[in-house]
């Protein structure tokens, strides 16, 4: 625990700066690191990360989708993003076919799922960091506070109460109670961050919008955490990777919030979170 605190301490010193002084070039270039990082621990888990003529075009279409949407036009960026997957795909599952079985298809279709769900939800809080630039920090720190607080309060909860296994057979240590303090928490912490947004910036947030949003996301951040906890499971992987002592690796530390930055990406276009 002392480990993971003074990794989460100086991880923080080194992002937060980043993330709240910088400009859209250096966020989207710390995500598209985060991203480049992240596809190849998938790489690694699924053991394709050797086979090179497979690791390295999803390694550099991972490190450059997040990048993509400040260097490219907006109106054409779906387009490219498109595209671009395609061409990965036929590609990919070429060299399986070439490769005479040397590649597994299992493998493969697993790691190329989980790589596009990594870069796809990195480029979407990038979007969301553009999209929302007028308001600030306040918006687009949103998610990381939801699946933090989450994950937070669903153990302190689950410590404290849990009673009921959630999903035994994939998360030993997680509980129904403890799953159901996140949320709570989430949904509380996310009313109380509008109200001081409020108070901040003069800004008046939709608190009904807030809540309900929240809520989903605290539900979906769980379920991030447990897809990717399947995936180790199934390789028999106890950690992602170990560039952040006490926790892991990036997937370790960013599963529950890969699926909140999607949903947030998805839900600023039918919403208004401010008034």
């Amino acid at each position: 625990m002392r480990q993971r605190i003074i990794t989460g301490i100086i991880a923080s010193i080194i992002f937060f700066p980043v993330v709240l002084l910088g400009n859209e070039y250096s966020y989207a270039g710390i995500f598209s690191f985060i991203s480049l990082v992240g596809v190849f621990e998938m790489l690694r888990c699924t053991g394709l990360h050797k086979t090179f003529y497979v690791s390295v075009p999803v390694l550099i279409v991972g490190g450059l989708m997040p990048l993509l949407t400040v260097l490219l036009p907006v109106a054409d960026l779906i387009w490219y993003v498109v595209g671009i997957a395609i061409v990965l795909a036929l590609y990919l599952f070429g060299a399986v076919v070439l490769s005479g079985g040397k590649v597994p298809i299992d493998s493969l279709c697993v790691m190329s799922l989980f790589c596009l769900y990594i870069s796809t939800a990195l480029t979407g809080t990038v979007r969301i960091y553009l999209y929302y630039h007028d308001q600030g920090v306040y918006f687009y720190m949103f998610p990381f506070l939801v699946a933090w607080i989450t994950d937070i309060f669903a153990y302190f909860t689950g410590r404290l109460l849990g009673r009921h296994q959630l999903c035994p057979d994939i998360s030993p240590k997680k509980t129904i109670e403890g799953s159901i303090g996140g949320v709570v928490f989430a949904v509380g912490f996310s009313l109380l961050y509008a109200w001081i947004v409020q108070l901040v910036s003069g800004l008046q947030p939709n608190y009904w919008v807030f809540a309900i949003v929240s809520f989903f996301m605290s539900v979906v951040s769980q379920i991030g955490d447990l897809i990717l906890s399947v995936v180790k499971r199934h390789y028999d992987v106890k950690d992602y990777g170990r560039i952040l002592p006490g926790h892991g690796g990036i997937l370790d530390r960013f599963d529950s919030l890969l699926p909140v930055f999607i949903l947030q990406f998805l839900m600023m276009h039918f919403v208004e979170f401010f008034l």
